[in-house]
């Protein structure tokens, strides 16, 4: 029990001991406080210098404060890829030290790059896990020399025409200057490939060199006999014109690149250029109208090769492994906005024209493989003794045009030298995308002014209505009105495009005398749609319809709603069209709340009617009256070639005080629900 309690006081006497030691100075883990930071406790960590409380504390690894780079490249010439050889990194540390870091402590970004854009750029280094960042600025010059084969057809014919010149003016030293093609007429993807395995020598090789184009001095000559001529720094690739906007057509491209590719920088090429670069050349849409076989693949439409065109570039060309891309259909549709119009090709292949076609093309080839700025570019065919001259003002357009496609390669953009045309106080360019914009009373009126007495437009040709709009009390002029007495063989018509874009327009006409043909258009031959019509007309004699008092060959109706009261003294009245004078004429989805009154061939759709003649989803829900004969509820009259589908009357129809009973009219008053007389 002694024994116990002397262990137990021994114990306590222990704890007692070191929990003083606390309060004498130089016993803590700490260390001391004593002069100058020497340890007065003993400690084998010591004290602070200035009698701090370090003693007994771990060392504490020094941090990453900001980072230094040096070795990097700061300029690069037009087409040298961007690297990082030679970048070192440094690491300034919390400590004043300085650590070199190792490439995989850090990552190095430049997202915006492209070596065949003239420009600077900024590249970020940033340490990993961390938000610790420094950048620098490389910047890429344009080329001073210009070496490209064209590995294509006519169309690279017509690009490098006037290439050597306008590379010249724009400050790359001749010597450094060559630019060839090899070609065969209308050659495609597919037949390029072939050739390539066959080693087929059927091409001619043509050279642009110190200005003079030799292209019958290589004659008999293979794809590798082109690309090994040289060291070439670019080799472009291009697919046959009437292919280009086929999808399908593509298949062998990528084998044709891995074939062009590897032979240009192989080993055995004596002119190897390990830095050659793939470009791709894209061409140009045909003329509307072209009487280019190939244009039926696109339904014989500009607007719709174009477009394909410019799918297969972003499906087909955009995922392959190309440099870049000679924009040049872009370039062309471009031009196409200004006043120079669809006048860039020559003759029946949409080869280019020997003037603006010709240079904008070149303009396209030098500005994309040189980055050269072209807009001060003064040289024109002239200047070198070629007969073709060019206007200040066209060169304008071409410098623009190129320049345009340059910098939105995959769109259209409108020229500042627009057509200088019938409608130019109109907004808008009278094309598909840009059409010119009829926004009051006023501009419906001008119109009608401008297109007095004239066929106006054709498929190309484009109006939209963008408001409602009332004409006023004043007697309507119709839209092509002519001095005529409404003969066919006299008549005018619009041929264009009208979207009502939904709208309604209000007019009155009260027409005395001997006037005839009368409507919102005195004649349709084109494409007019979605627009609603309310109003009243008058006439002391016929051929009247609430959109127009005839329909031409060709002629589309298609979502027109009439609210418009007809009453003629005379002959041909229709709730929609006063007569279809032609074949060919297709009426969809139109519908007639108004009422019709005249004398013979009256309908709530058309009065007088002609052969080939389609009536499809269209309704009557007016009244229609002939006070002699021949009333139907959709047409007046029907040859037997035309067609009704899915066509109904809900109005009342009557012929000389005969109500319709049937939907075609029997003999004497020819009054029927759909048809008034119809000739089987």
């Amino acid at each position: 029990m002694k024994r116990n309690l002397c262990f137990i006081l021994l114990v306590f006497t222990i704890i007692l001991c070191v929990s003083s030691c606390d309060l004498i100075p130089g016993l803590s883990g700490n260390g001391g406080t004593g002069e100058n930071g020497e340890n007065e406790g003993g400690n084998e960590n010591g004290g602070n210098e200035n009698g701090g409380n370090e003693g007994g504390n771990e060392n504490v690894d020094p941090t990453v404060e900001s980072l230094r780079i040096t070795g990097h490249k700061t300029s690069l010439a037009f087409g040298e890829e961007l690297t990082f050889d030679g970048l070192q990194v440094t690491a300034k540390m919390s400590d004043g030290s300085e650590k070199a870091l190792s490439s995989n402590e850090y990552n190095v970004a430049c997202e915006d790059f492209n070596s065949m854009k003239v420009g600077t750029y900024t590249v970020e280094v940033n340490l990993n896990d961390t938000d610790i960042s420094t950048n620098y600025s490389v910047s890429v010059a344009p080329a001073d020399r210009l070496k490209v084969l064209m590995i294509g057809n006519s169309y690279a014919d017509d690009t490098i025409n006037y290439a050597y010149e306008i590379a010249k003016a724009a400050g790359i030293p001749t010597e450094n200057i060559l630019i060839a093609d090899i070609y065969i007429g209308g050659c495609t993807l597919d037949t390029h490939w072939q050739n390539a395995q066959n080693d087929a020598h059927l091409y001619r090789f043509g050279l642009e060199k110190e200005g003079y184009f030799d292209g019958s001095s290589y004659q008999n000559w293979s794809i590798d006999d082109a690309i090994t001529y040289t060291d070439w720094d670019f080799i472009t690739l291009q697919q046959g014109s009437a292919s280009s906007g086929i999808e399908g057509s593509y298949s062998n491209l990528q084998k044709l690149m891995d074939y062009v590719l590897d032979l240009a920088t192989s080993p055995d090429n004596p002119h190897a250029n390990p830095d050659v670069k793939l470009v791709w050349h894209q061409t140009w849409a045909y003329t509307q109208g072209s009487a280019n076989s190939g244009f039926g693949n696109y339904g014989n439409d500009q607007a719709a090769m174009f477009d394909a065109i410019m799918h297969c570039l972003k499906q087909q060309v955009l995922t392959k492994d190309f440099a870049a891309i000679i924009p040049n259909g872009t370039a062309i549709q471009n031009a196409r906005t200004s006043f120079i119009g669809d006048n860039l090709t020559r003759d029946q292949f949409d080869h280019l024209s020997e003037d603006a076609g010709r240079y904008i093309a070149a303009l396209g080839l030098v500005g994309t493989l040189t980055g050269r700025d072209l807009s001060g570019v003064a040289w024109r065919p002239t200047d070198s003794g070629f007969i073709f001259s060019m206007s200040d003002e066209m060169l304008a357009v071409c410098l623009e045009s190129a320049a345009n496609a340059l910098k939105s390669p995959y769109e259209v953009t409108l020229s500042q030298h627009p057509p200088k045309g019938l409608f130019d106080s109109f907004e808008g360019r009278g094309t598909k995308e840009h059409p010119y914009l009829i926004k009051s009373a006023e501009d419906m009126w001008r119109l009608s002014e401008l297109t007095a007495g004239q066929n106006v437009g054709d498929k190309n040709l484009y109006f939209k209505l963008t408001a409602d709009i009332d004409l006023g009390i004043e007697s309507w002029k119709p839209i092509c009105s002519s001095a005529e007495l409404g003969w066919v063989e006299t008549a005018k018509s619009f041929n264009g495009n009208f979207d009502g874009g939904g709208h309604t327009v209000t007019f009155v006409g009260h027409y005395t005398g001997d006037t005839w043909a009368k409507g919102l258009f005195s004649a349709v031959g084109g494409h007019v749609h979605d627009l609603t019509l309310r109003g009243e007309i008058t006439s002391e004699k016929g051929r009247v319809g609430s959109l127009a008092a005839m329909a031409m060959e060709g002629a589309r109706i298609e979502n027109v709603n009439s609210y418009v009261n007809i009453t003629v003294q005379n002959n041909q009245a229709g709730g929609i069209i006063g007569y279809i004078a032609a074949p060919n004429v297709t009426v969809t989805n139109c519908k007639n709340y108004g009422t019709i009154v005249g004398r013979e061939l009256i309908g709530g759709i058309v009065g007088g009617s002609w052969q080939n003649v389609s009536y499809i989803d269209c309704e009557n829900h007016g009244e229609v009256r002939a006070t002699s004969n021949s009333a139907g509820g959709i047409c007046g009259e029907k040859y037997a070639s035309a067609s009704l589908t899915n066509c109904r009357n809900l109005g009342s129809v009557s012929a000389d005080g005969t109500t319709a009973t049937s939907d075609s009219g029997s003999a004497g008053s020819y009054a029927g629900n759909l048809i008034g007389k119809e000739y089987k």
